[in-house]
């Protein structure tokens, strides 16, 4: 029996959070793109990543977010994270992936089961997981880029 669930949750969370990038940034319709980008932007998904913390989480969406879509930009990743804290709140509880060849395996051996077992997973722990998401901040300088500079470097040469 499994005695510590907190990975779980995070990797519904980070599930979540790439289903809420795709959402926001196609403006809730479904693209030839969606799988894709669910399905790199979640490491649970393309990587079987076990988070073992909330910023760690955090930390990888955001990292992910500014490295693999085509429109990269910081604020809007942070703003995804308010999006799924604020969804966390209201207690809500697959079809992407099962309309794609090449990620339907994906939904048939990972995210049915996941769902399944999410059926029955504590509001209260949602409502303690949104709650530190809502505190959760990944500072510019912890990511492995100097975003700081490039920021500099485009208000120089009004990109």
């Amino acid at each position: 029996m499994l005695t510590d669930l907190k990975p779980i949750y995070y990797g519904a969370l980070d599930i979540l959070l790439a289903y809420l990038y795709n959402r926001r940034i196609f403006q809730g319709e479904w693209t030839c793109e969606s799988t894709w980008l669910v399905s790199k932007l979640a490491a649970s998904i393309s990587f079987l990543q076990v988070f073992k913390s909330l910023v760690l989480l955090t930390s990888s969406f955001v990292k992910r977010s500014l490295c693999f879509p085509l429109l990269r930009n910081y604020i809007l990743s942070h703003q995804i994270i308010t999006d799924a804290s604020i969804l966390l709140q209201r207690n809500g509880k697959r079809a992407l992936f099962d309309h794609d060849e090449v990620r339907y395996p994906i939904c048939k051996i990972f995210l049915n089961d996941y769902c399944i077992w999410l059926q029955n997973s504590s509001d209260s722990i949602w409502s303690g997981i949104s709650a530190r998401l809502k505190t959760s901040v990944i500072s510019k300088d912890s990511l492995p880029w100097p975003i700081l500079d490039y920021e500099v470097l485009s208000k120089e040469n009004d990109i």
